[in-house]
């Protein structure tokens, strides 16, 4: 079935594609440019297009290329299709098949929104990473591509990506971190299927929880791992489909889907999911999809999982799971469902009538479960949503196989119009096929094999002209099958008829209408001739005619088509002639040629094959010795009771894989091949009835999987191999008929523990019989006669319990059981002299009499124990949330527990990050050199370029300052015209107001213009002459840009001063942290305590400096921490000298706090001294004279550092004042230092010691060398942090130098800005003084004008309106005048702000040509310092690298020697923090979280545990019960298979004889077989006989014959079994009474005639009478017995030769 998940990925396509609306179609392509079509066509250069789909690609205008859509309005390519096959997701271009390279050329497409390229073969060339810079891009499919290697993370720029597609299926794309991805914050939809991502974090899942906007996410098969049950916060809001199929998550099953509103459709198939499918998932309103199949693991009950609405769920599919419980009627609700798949679960119970509504339903598959009970007579109709009122209208495929099934098939089987395919094998249905089936058209696969169906197989079956697979086998059916019950079955591939009664009936020239691939038509009757029509099967592959009633030669055309063939079983026929040689075969096949006549020489197989059987018939001649070579592979072997002579081969033992070589019965001579030992898989060795000698070989003890052993009937020689007692596995042992000597040995009991059968018969063994053989405790078969055996029977043989208890058991052994085929034992056991050969098919009904009550046992034991689990998990369901405290708790100290193991590996890996990081400081270091020395060479030039640059800008800038100049002085002019305008304007104005208000007289009007004229032109005239100061002005103008230049030149320097300072502080800050990390050696002399095996040491340190507060004193430690020594070489020493205990140790002073610490450091593993003493400051030690001279210079408790408490300890403990410090020097006169008494000195080199016997006053010495230290200087470099601190100081002394120089430049600064402030308001009030006078004259001249012309006005005027309308005029005109003014103004301010901006740009760019040259030239400058610098700086870095790698060397030791990393514990790792800090406080936590969950109550969690057990057992015993009855069917169907057709030719037989014998005595009779499915105790033989013409044939039975006709009908049934069972001797009793002496006397002929032959069992009859003149044959004796008194006298009369009449009375004369 296709899943319905396609469907949204479609529509989410189309989406996308119509959003970008590529040019095709109908919609008219643009332009596209010429940069992009010459990008394309590079693109397609790169590309190898076998099929030509390209050829489009040509001309001016891409966007008219195939593939190729553009923008309409920019003509700018935005999306490439070429999508390399047709589907779901395909474009519309077709198949494209391209490969080679994709070139970067396709990066130039700027506009490019839509790529795909996916579903071609680029054969594994890497993805490009120029894809990632591809930033207009929406949808990208390269999925399916042929690309491999990593995913590039450069993907991750492309932030507006909304589809994305890499999913690789068929190449090797892989990721090993997905952090890219959450850059891509618009992406809608994600696939990755087939990526291998196993590498990837387990947090890949909280990384995708950061999309809110994903709607399809797809990760199938990508080998992800770890736990997805809980991703924290779920902001999944969008999301709707989910596939993370195929992958191995070993993880409960993830809760958080029932909060995801919008899913539509999840699929975890075969994640290795385990616990309870969610009921809350059927609450989702859009779910429509759910696939949890493959699981294994998952657990739900029925009644749960369907109590949800489910109201949109198209497809569930939860196979091969533990979904348990009965199918409740509410299934019937999910009317929307389409494919329903429950498949291997452990459902129970029946199908709920309910199903029939689904009218939705396509796929309804059940199989695999425990399903009982009848298939529903009559479905519910479909609903009225319905288009069809038909019960499952739609169903397209029905599998309820592999089920306990009965009843008949119902009606509706029929009526199901779309059926496709039916399966319904291997349950228990019975009843005849309905002949409606043949109506169903669509139907492909019908299986009903495995049933107990009966009747004729319905002629309407053949037309069913879709039918692929037709399998009926394993049944009860019987009746002829025609021509026409295939005549439409043309497209038939797979026909199984086997194991049935049916009659072949078809005429010799039939053509069957089909080809089939598989043929079994076992056990049908198809002879008697070789079926012609199979000449025209050249499809056959499998070929099953066993027992089908075929005679004579095989014609030559078979073994044409024979070579096709991997199985071919004709055994059990009466076929003949010689096989080809070699025999044409398909490679790897079956052969069972077994029970037939063939003869002639036997046959190679053209290839190998894996089984041949030619038993049971007449081959001659030898086994070829080649047979290896032809046979490498062969795995069972069977030519037994032929007629083949010759010796075995030796290359037999180049067999190995052999299971089986059964050559009994045969005419073979020489020794058994040593070889034969090599097959160590070989489990049957039958060489019995042969003419084989010599010794057994010993090599045959190496057979430790052979459990059946037959040496009998041939000529072997000596003692018993002692090597066979490694025969642990063996069953049967037969060396019967041999010349074997020699004592039975007594370990025969203690190693063939297994043994049931032992046959030493016929041999010349000697001796007592060992009483050890009383141990076999599973012996049935002892069979030690005719030997030379001497002494008692042991009494302890009446233990040998299995040989009356075995017949009970039923155990029968079909060994090397290889696809259908087993070798079946056997064994001769004599009996009154006469040989009798036992196999297991006389004794195969009471096997499956056991097997059918074992099964019942079974499936009574499945159903209440699968009632019990429903009700303890139900009951377990309610205490579930406090049982998962517990786990939760338990599961947190299990995680704390492991997480302490990755401390060590979690430093090393710190030590490797600082190598690497050190590794990587040196290749910068490298590429910093190179650099400097690179930009030296390239930076002169650019100077003088800018320098040049800047003098042509500064003549521009100067150009420019003119200009606006000028441009002022325009505008000043103006703006001074248009003054002058605005107040003759005003003055106008004026004029009319006050004639306006001088109206009544005209004469006071002009006395008053006189007046004020007079005014005017004396205030004119008094006004005081102004000289502006000209040469000031200059003068400030020129002092204002002398102080500007001034302040631009200290500002620029105070800008360079400013930066270099910044610098300096930059690299100040840098050797201040790099000297705080050297300085900071608590951390890592911590850290070196660590290492060196003190695990808590840092747990101890801080809980001192917790709890200070609660000490009475000063506490010190670790003493390692305490401890200066500013020399190496005295670091040395005194490490090598004081024992490691010290330097972990903690100090106290005071008993209190000695006893406080050790209460509470005793966990850390730390030890704690307490001194005692008075500690006090100690003088220098004064050396003599002596020791000076011979280079002692010093005492080891002279050369550290501490505090005195910690010193005093030291000096006390470790008698540092004994200890003194020499030079090298001091090594060429050590024995001088020890004659001044000095017994314990260090040099350099060496560490001298000397000591003095206790007894003797001896003096010895001894010397090491001196170990360099690795705790005191771990975390320190002396002359590095000498070279920090005078970088530091010489930094700070620059930095303050600088700091100075820069505060009298601020100050200047300051100063020259308030000068020019000054003399710039100097200027402006000047400016303004100037400005004020002129304008103040103008306007008095003005005036004065204005009333001249006013007095004038009023003189002349003649009206007053005119005159008003006449200073109106003039006023306007001032105005207009005014207004040009203004506009000019404006355009000239226009043209002075261009001119200012383009003065500002130009100046601004002098300044930065200034700024940059300057900086040029100091980076110049830096850089050379910079290239000095880098040069010491590798230096220091390749030292760096030096030490941090004999770091890691040691911390790896350490770790290595603390913990060993498996597999799982690596996988582990991987999930917890990565660094020790996180990790300790994990740890932490998550003991914390495991206290905190302490209070549960322990009775709810017994009864959980006890319940929990309880359903463990009992799922056990389910499961177990599952696989026995599964294995019991097998069994069944396999004891079966052989022992049913067995007894049904047997029956046949007897039938045959009864019906002949019958005819002789009276009408008719006939004897069949009475079976009754699997109640096999209820088979039986049903006679049916009559004894009139009239009638018809009755059941043999008290109630339809008389007493006289059962008796004759018995002896007849006895007499047809004589010749086919052995047995001594049969008793009939009294079977005449009740006769007629008709038919007793034709009896009494039948039973003689019978009892006479040759080799047939004697009969003894039984009777109190006979009738008279009877005919006897020789083979006949009378014995009469006479006893009782009552006939003493006829007893007499016989006695003396009297005949019967003469004892009687009845004739005194006759004889008899």
């Amino acid at each position: 079935m296709e899943r319905d998940s396609s469907l949204w990925i479609l529509l989410f396509s189309i989406s996308i594609l119509a959003w970008l609306s590529p040019c095709d179609g109908n919609t008219p392509p643009g332009n596209c440019s010429e940069s992009d079509r010459k990008a394309l066509s590079d693109f397609k250069d790169g590309l190898q297009d076998p099929e030509n789909h390209l050829s489009s690609w040509q001309g001016s205008n891409c966007c008219r290329w195939r593939g190729i859509g553009c923008d309409e309005r920019t003509g700018g390519v935005i999306s490439i299709d070429l999508q390399g096959s047709y589907g779901p997701n395909s474009g519309t271009h077709g198949y494209w098949n391209l490969s080679g390279e994709i070139r970067p050329s396709l990066a130039q497409l700027k506009s490019l929104r839509y790529l795909d390229l996916s579903s071609n073969k680029f054969d594994g060339i890497p993805l490009p990473e120029f894809v990632g810079s591809l930033g207009n891009l929406r949808y990208l499919n390269l999925s399916n591509a042929g690309f491999s290697g990593a995913i590039p993370p450069d993907l991750g720029n492309l932030s507006n990506l909304q589809y994305l597609d890499l999913s690789s299926h068929f190449s090797g794309l892989s990721a090993n971190d997905l952090g890219w991805i959450t850059a891509l914050g618009s992406l809608k939809y994600l696939a990755l299927d087939g990526v291998d991502l196993s590498m990837v974090s387990s947090k890949w899942i909280s990384m995708l929880n950061g999309f809110p906007s994903l709607s399809g996410l797809h990760l199938s098969n990508c080998g992800l791992s770890g736990s997805i049950s809980s991703p924290g916060l779920v902001n999944f809001t969008s999301l709707a489909v989910i596939d993370l199929s195929f992958n191995s998550f070993n993880s409960e099953f993830p809760r958080w889907l029932v909060n995801i509103s919008t899913l539509v459709s999840v699929d975890m198939s075969y994640s290795s999911l385990y616990g309870r499918v969610l009921p809350g998932l059927g609450e989702l309103p859009n779910m429509q999809v759910l696939i949890l199949s493959g699981n294994n693991n998952l657990s739900a009950s029925c009644t749960q999982l369907f109590q949800g609405s489910w109201e949109k769920l198209e497809v569930m599919n939860l196979a091969a799971n533990k979904i348990h419980g009965r199918l409740p009627s509410s299934i019937g609700n999910m009317t929307t469902l389409t494919d329903f798949d429950l498949s291997d679960n452990m459902v129970r119970g029946g199908i709920p009538s309910s199903i029939g509504s689904l009218c939705g339903l396509v796929n309804f598959d059940l199989s695999g479960n425990n399903l009982t009970g009848s298939l529903p007579e009559i479905l519910q109709r479909g609903s009225e949503t319905c288009a069809s009122k038909s019960s499952l209208p739609s169903l397209r495929f029905l599998r309820l196989s592999n089920n306990r099934l009965s009843g008949y098939l119902p009606s509706w089987l029929g009526q199901l119009k779309n059926l496709e395919e039916l399966t319904l094998d291997y349950n228990f249905l019975e009843g005849p096929i309905p002949s409606s089936l043949g109506t169903l058209k669509n139907l492909t696969n019908l299986g009903l094999g495995g049933n107990q169906l009966n009747g004729a197989l319905p002629v309407d079956l053949g037309q069913l002209s879709e039918l692929d697979t037709f399998d009926v086998s394993f049944n009860h059916l019987s009746g002829e099958l025609s021509e026409e019950h295939f005549a439409s079955l043309g497209k038939l591939k797979i026909l199984e008829l086997s194991s049935n009664s049916f009659t072949l009936n078809v005429s010799a020239d039939w053509m069957p209408p089909f080809q089939a691939r598989n043929l079994g038509m076992g056990s049908c009757r198809i002879g008697p001739s070789f079926p012609a029509w199979l000449r025209y099967q050249n499809e056959i592959m499998y070929l099953g005619f066993s027992n089908a009633s075929i005679s004579g030669p095989v014609p030559s055309w078979f073994w044409d088509i024979s070579s096709n063939l991997s199985l071919l079983n004709m055994s059990l026929n009466q076929l003949q002639g010689q096989l080809p040689n070699p025999l044409p075969i398909a490679p790897f096949a079956d052969v069972d040629l077994s029970f037939n006549l063939f003869q002639g020489p036997l046959p190679l197989p053209i290839s190998e094959i894996e089984l041949l059987d030619l038993s049971y018939n007449q081959f001659s001649g030898g086994i070829p010795q080649n047979l290896s070579k032809h046979m490498p592979n062969l795995i069972f072997l069977s030519l037994s009771s032929n007629k083949i002579t010759g010796q075995l081969p030796e290359s037999i033992g180049e067999m190995q894989l052999l299971q089986v070589i059964d050559l009994a019965n045969n005419n073979l001579s020489g020794n058994i091949p040593p070889s034969t030992g090599n097959c160590s898989l070989l489990k049957v060795l039958d060489l019995k009835n042969n003419s084989l000698s010599g010794l057994i070989p010993a090599s045959l003890g190496q057979l430790q999987q052979l459990q059946s052993l037959h040496l009998s009937d041939n000529k072997f020689s000596g003692n018993l191999p002692s090597s066979f007692k490694n025969l642990s596995s063996l069953e049967t042992l037969d060396l019967g008929n041999n010349q074997m000597n020699g004592t039975i040995p007594a370990w025969m009991a203690g190693g063939f523990i297994k043994l049931r059968i032992l046959s030493l018969r016929s041999n010349a063994f000697s001796g007592e019989i060992p009483h050890e053989l009383s141990s076999l405790s599973s012996v049935q078969v002892l069979d030690l006669a005719e030997n030379n055996l001497t002494g008692n029977i042991p009494t302890s043989f009446g233990d040998l319990k299995a040989m009356v208890e075995g017949q009970a058991r039923n155990e029968y052994l079909f060994y090397g059981k290889y696809r259908g085929m087993y070798y079946e034992e056997n064994f001769i056991v004599n009996m009154k002299n006469r040989p009798q050969l036992y196999t297991k098919t006389l004794s195969l009904h009471d096997a499956l009499i056991q097997k059918s009550n074992d099964l019942k046992i079974i499936e009574r034991s499945l159903e209440r124990n699968g009632e019990t689990l429903d009700q303890l998990k139900s009951l377990n369901a309610e205490q579930e949330k406090d049982v998962k405290r517990v786990r939760q708790r338990e599961a947190l100290l299990e995680k704390a527990k492991v997480m302490k193991k990755k401390l060590p590996w979690l430093k090393y890996d710190m030590k490797k990050a600082e190598y690497m990081k050190a590794k990587e400081l040196e290749n910068e270091a490298k590429n910093k050199l190179n650099e400097a020395a690179r930009t030296l060479n390239d930076f002169k030039e650019p100077i003088e370029k800018q320098k040049r640059d800047k003098v042509a800008l500064e003549a521009k800038c100067k150009k420019v300052g003119s200009l606006i100049s000028d441009n002022a002085k325009r505008r000043l002019e103006i703006m001074e015209k248009e003054t002058q305008l605005e107040v003759q304007a005003q003055g106008k104005y004026k004029e009319i107001q006050d004639l306006r208000k001088q109206e009544a007289s005209r004469q006071q009007r002009i006395l008053r213009a006189k007046e004020e004229l007079a005014a005017a032109e004396s205030e004119l005239k008094n006004l005081t002459a102004y000289e502006p100061p000209t040469a000031e002005i200059s003068k400030l103008r020129a002092s204002i840009l002398e102080i500007e230049d001034s302040e631009r030149n200290m500002r620029q320097r105070k800008s360079d001063q400013e930066r270099t300072l910044g610098q300096l502080k930059m690299s100040l800050q840098h050797c201040l942290d790099r000297l705080k990390d050297m300085e900071s050696t608590k951390s890592k002399l911590l850290h070196a305590l660590k290492n060196s095996g003190t695990e808590k040491i840092y747990e101890a340190y801080q809980w001192l400096q917790e709890h200070r507060s609660a000490l009475n004193k000063e506490v010190y430690g670790p003493v390692l921490l305490e401890v200066n020594v500013s020399d190496r070489d005295h670091a040395s020493y005194l490490e090598g000298h004081i024992s490691y205990y010290m330097w972990k140790s903690f100090i106290t002073q005071d008993s209190g706090d000695r006893d406080f610490l050790v209460k509470n450091l005793r966990p850390f593993d730390v030890p704690v001294l307490n001194f005692v003493g008075k500690s006090g400051h100690k003088e220098p030690i004064h050396l003599p004279e002596k020791l000076r001279a011979l280079g002692i210079y010093s005492r080891l408790d002279q050369v550290f550092d501490a505090p005195d408490a910690v010193k005093e300890v030291m000096i006390n403990q470790f008698g540092l004042e004994y200890s003194y410090i020499g030079t090298a020097e001091t090594d060429q006169k050590a024995d001088e230092v020890s004659k001044l008494g000095v017994l314990d000195f260090w040099t350099p080199d060496n560490h001298y010691r000397w000591s003095r016997s206790r007894y003797g006053n001896h003096v010895s010495g001894s010397v090491e060398p001196v170990g360099r230290s690795r705790l005191l200087l771990c975390g320190s470099d002396a002359g590095e942090i000498e070279r920090l601190r005078s970088r530091k100081k010489d930094l700070e002394d620059r930095i303050s130098d600088l700091e100075e120089s820069l505060k009298p430049l601020q100050s200047d600064i300051r100063q020259i800005e308030d000068e020019a402030s000054k003399l710039r308001k100097q200027r402006e009030d000047i400016v303004n003084t100037i400005n004020h006078h002129n304008r103040k004259k103008q306007e008095m001249v003005h005036r004065v004008d204005q009333r001249k012309k006013k007095l004038a006005s009023l003189q002349e005027e003649d009206d007053l309106d005119t005159i008003v309308k006449k200073l109106a005029d003039q006023a306007a005109g001032f105005n207009a005048e005014r207004y040009k003014c203004a506009l000019r103004v404006k355009e000239l301010l226009g043209d002075a702000f261009s001119y200012k901006r383009s003065f500002a740009d130009k100046h601004m760019a002098s300044i930065e040509f200034d700024a940059k040259i300057r900086e040029m030239e100091i980076s110049l400058k830096e850089h050379e310092k910079f290239a000095l610098q880098a040069s010491l700086h590798l230096e220091y870095c390749k030292k760096e690298v030096e030490d941090h790698r004999r770091q890691l060397a040691a911390a790896k030791e350490q770790a290595e020697s603390v913990t060993v990393i498996t597999p799982e514990l690596e996988k582990a790792f991987l999930e917890m923090p990565t660094t020790v800090e996180e990790l300790e406080a994990a740890i932490q936590d998550n003991i914390s979280q495991a206290n905190s969950i302490l209070f549960l109550n322990p009775n709810i969690l017994a009864e959980y545990e006890d319940r929990q057990r309880q359903i463990e057992a009992i799922a056990r015993k389910h499961e177990a019960d599952k696989r026995e009855l599964t294995r019991c069917l097998a069994e069944i169907n396999a004891l079966k298979e052989y022992w049913l057709p067995t007894l049904r030719n047997i029956v046949s037989q007897i039938n045959e004889t009864f019906g002949r014998n019958f005819e002789e005595m009276a009408v008719a009779g006939e004897v069949s077989l009475d079976e009754h499915g699997s109640d096999f105790d209820q088979y039986g033989i049903l006679i049916k006989v009559k004894f009139r013409q009239a009638g018809q044939l009755q059941v043999l039975s008290a109630h339809h014959q008389s007493g006289g006709e059962r008796s004759v009908s018995t002896i007849l049934y006895l007499v047809s079994l004589q010749d086919l069972t052995n047995c001594p001797f049969r008793v009939v009793d009294e079977i005449n009474q009740g006769m007629d002496p008709i038919n007793e006397r034709k009896m009494f002929q039948q039973l003689v005639r019978s009892a006479s032959q040759p080799n047939t069992p004697q009969c003894f009859l039984l009777t109190p009478k006979l009738l008279p003149d009877l005919e006897y044959s020789e083979a006949c004796s009378i014995l009469n017995i006479m006893n009782g008194p009552w006939i003493e006298q006829p007893s007499k009369v016989w006695s003396s030769g009297g005949c019967w009449r003469s004892v009687t009375g009845l004739a005194s004369t006759s004889r008899c």
